[in-house]
C-alpha cells in the first residue's frame, strides 16, 4: 500500500465510524449496479478536478454482515467530497470480485 493509499484507508476508516458525513442506507444485499448508478449520479463532481478520485470500501463486520463506504475523494486536498455507507447482509458476486484480496480500490479518472 503507498503512503496516499495508507492515509487514504485512515480517512476511509473515519467514514466507516461515521466520523465523514454522507448518507447511510442499509440493504439486504448490495449490488454493482447501485454503486455504478451512484458514481454516474456524480460524474460531475468527479469530473471537476482531476484529483478527484472514485473509492470503495469494504469491511466485514463480525456479525458476518458486510459494510461498505463508496465515495469520491480529492488526492491533493485530501478531502472526501461524497459518500454513501451501505451495510448489507451480502454482495454480489461483482462486488465480491471487485474487492476479492483488497479491502480499498480505487477508481481513478
Amino acid at each position: 500500500m503507498t503512503g496516499f493509499e495508507y492515509f487514504l484507508f485512515g480517512l476511509l476508516k473515519a467514514a466507516l465510524t461515521g466520523a465523514v458525513a454522507g448518507s447511510v442506507i442499509s440493504l439486504v444485499c448490495l449490488n454493482w449496479d447501485r454503486i455504478c448508478r451512484w458514481f454516474q449520479a456524480r460524474i460531475s463532481l468527479k469530473a471537476r478536478d482531476i484529483d478527484n478520485v472514485g473509492f470503495s470500501l469494504q469491511e466485514r463486520l463480525a456479525s458476518g454482515d458486510y459494510r461498505t463506504v463508496y465515495g469520491i475523494f480529492n488526492k491533493k486536498t485530501h478531502q472526501v467530497l461524497d459518500t454513501e455507507t451501505v451495510s448489507s447482509g451480502r454482495i454480489d458476486d461483482t462486488v465480491a470480485e471487485v474487492h476479492r484480496g483488497t479491502n480499498l480500490v480505487l477508481f481513478p479518472n
